[in-house]
């Protein structure tokens, strides 16, 4: 939300960017797909089947890679504030690493193995 802000309050011009665009768009994918993935799981609903579990996940993956792909695009343009796309890419880069531990831990794998 706060990347979104961010652009929000650039005026309809610079937000209309289309490296922008697809960062924020594909972020938010990302992260409907990680509400499919794990909503289950947060709300003690039931318990996760693995191999679908893995696969929601790797479809997140790939919208936050192209969200990656998107907000570097977009950073030498400098439509946002230097300190913003520095929080974007950290936040970008823990969420791809915590992913990627899920994913091993739904494979049964110890991490980064």
């Amino acid at each position: 939300m706060k990347l979104w802000r961010a652009a929000d309050a650039l005026g309809p011009d610079r937000r209309r960017d289309s490296d922008l665009g697809r960062c924020i768009l594909e972020f938010q994918t990302a992260a409907a797909k990680l509400a499919g993935a794990l909503g289950s799981i947060a709300q003690g609903v039931a318990l996760p089947d693995p191999p679908f579990t893995v696969a929601y996940l790797k479809r997140a993956l790939d919208h936050l890679h192209r969200a990656q792909a998107g907000l570097e695009a977009a950073a030498p343009k400098g439509l946002l504030p230097e300190p913003v796309v520095a929080e974007a890419r950290v936040e970008l880069l823990a969420i791809r690493e915590g992913i990627l531990r899920l994913m091993d831990e739904y494979r049964g794998r110890p991490p980064g193995s």
